[in-house]
């Protein structure tokens, strides 16, 4: 009778009754769990809502506004550019005035000008040893009159004189042309006279 194998028997018991160590550490929660999500299906896009149209009641308060806001504005505009005008306009007047000051102070100048300048003037007169007064300036003046006078009157004569000779020097000019030419004329007479004696004297 044969003896059973022990050591087949035990690797027998082991493997159908002992878990292999892959079967000890294995975990339930590593196993793949069956999928159960259902599969997307693709969504439609929603049609956009349309706007609704604006009135023409809407699109004309509209733009009033925008013509409102518009007018207002230019009618800010208007007034900016009306007070730089009125700006410029009180400037010129106070331009104008400080002209009229600075001509006024310039005829003043002018004035104190020729007032120091006479002052000056009488002082030297007055400082002066050869002066003897303003009887004797008259007397000057007078005097400077007439020798003006007395040279614009000799100017005239001298000016006629010179008129006179210059006509008297024509005269004779004048005479001299005649003489010359008369003279011409006489011994044109003569020779003609003489070309005709001859010309008719016949020989014997």
């Amino acid at each position: 009778m044969s003896h059973p194998n022990m050591a087949s028997l035990r690797l027998d018991d082991d493997d159908d009754d002992e878990p292999t160590d892959t079967d000890l550490f294995a975990s339930p929660s590593n196993t793949p769990a069956p999928s159960t999500a259902k599969p997307t299906t693709a969504t439609k896009p929603t049609p956009q809502q349309s706007k609704p149209k604006q009135s023409k009641q809407d699109l004309l308060e509209a733009r009033n506004a925008q013509l409102t806001a518009e007018l207002a504005r230019i009618r800010s505009i208007n007034t900016t550019i009306e007070s730089v005008t009125s700006s410029l306009l009180v400037a010129k007047s106070n331009m104008s005035t400080v002209h009229t000051t600075v001509n006024n102070a310039s005829t003043l100048l002018a004035t104190w000008t020729r007032i120091l300048s006479q002052t000056e003037h009488n002082q030297r007169l007055v400082l002066n040893p050869a002066w003897q007064g303003a009887t004797r300036d008259l007397e000057d003046a007078e005097n400077e009159g007439l020798k003006r006078q007395v040279e614009v009157e000799r100017r005239v004569l001298e000016e006629e004189r010179r008129r006179v000779e210059e006509e008297r020097r024509r005269e004779e000019e004048e005479r001299r042309k005649i003489v010359v030419m008369e003279a011409r004329g006489g011994v044109g007479r003569r020779g003609s006279t003489r070309a005709g004696a001859r010309s008719g004297y016949t020989g014997v």
